[in-house]
């Protein structure tokens, strides 16, 4: 299935994360950041410009309908790589961060709180884990995990 873009009428998203110019039927290149997440450079005519956009942002939008207000698109099976709109969902904060939980063993948590001790920054720890920095702020803080 194939979706017009909701904010950006001039491109399409198919289900499986594929972007595509709609006036030329052209897929558009994408790219990987260094935190794995796949982006596509799309026209902003009210700035005259490109700007990149997450790739799982567009599908959600297009298939799953409006995100919620302070929420974020999570991958079902955590392969940020997977923007197929079945393994997407929208995600309250809390719920991302409890989504994690499942993550980490107990000698990851160890290892963890570890590094805390030692002044590791939590970016640091983070991309030696895979998750957000927030994550490894809320075990700094004893807001989960205790």
């Amino acid at each position: 299935m194939i979706s017009k873009i909701p904010g950006f009428e001039k491109y399409l998203v198919t289900e499986d994360g594929r972007v595509f110019n709609a006036a030329t039927k052209k897929p558009l290149r994408t790219f990987v950041t260094q935190r794995g997440y796949e982006r596509v450079g799309l026209y902003v005519p009210e700035i005259g410009k490109q700007r990149r956009h997450f790739v799982h942002v567009l599908v959600a939008a297009a298939f799953l309908g409006p995100k919620p207000e302070g929420f974020t698109v999570n991958h079902k099976d955590e392969n940020k790589l997977n923007n197929r709109a079945n393994n997407l969902e929208y995600l309250s904060p809390a719920d991302n961060v409890r989504y994690s939980i499942g993550r980490f063993s107990k000698e990851d948590l160890e290892v963890i709180r570890y590094l805390i001790k030692r002044g590791v920054s939590d970016p640091k720890i983070a991309s030696c884990f895979e998750v957000c920095a927030g994550t490894i702020q809320c075990i700094r803080e004893g807001r989960t995990w205790t």
